[in-house]
């Protein structure tokens, strides 16, 4: 189970939230309460770790390449079109004039 794995459970976490609810609250009914509460509410909306094998499959599969792809930035340019790219290369250059003109000491 999950609580108990040996590295990364969360028996050492929950065992330090009981030691300060008991310090805080005062009373150990409250401090039971909220820290087994907490863990239902944890255990309820988590999901279970994918199978290694599984993951493999996607990251590592065989005989093909591996095929991951951001598609980000949209809304400077259309994605995978010429106007992406210029638009690319002129945010480049801009960059490199910057930063050009930060060395030199004209911007500082």
């Amino acid at each position: 189970m999950w609580l108990w794995e040996d590295q990364g459970g969360l028996l050492g976490p929950f065992s330090f939230l009981l030691l300060v609810l008991l310090l805080v609250t005062r009373s150990p009914v409250n401090a039971c309460l909220l820290t087994g509460s907490l863990f239902v509410l944890l255990r309820v909306f988590s999901f279970e770790p994918v199978p290694s094998c599984r993951a493999l499959q996607v990251l590592k599969p065989r005989d093909r390449i591996s095929a991951i792809a951001h598609r980000g930035g949209s809304h400077d340019a259309p994605e995978n079109t010429l106007a992406a790219i210029r638009q690319l290369r002129m945010e480049q250059q801009a960059w490199s004039w910057t930063l050009s003109l930060l060395l030199t000491g004209f911007l500082s």
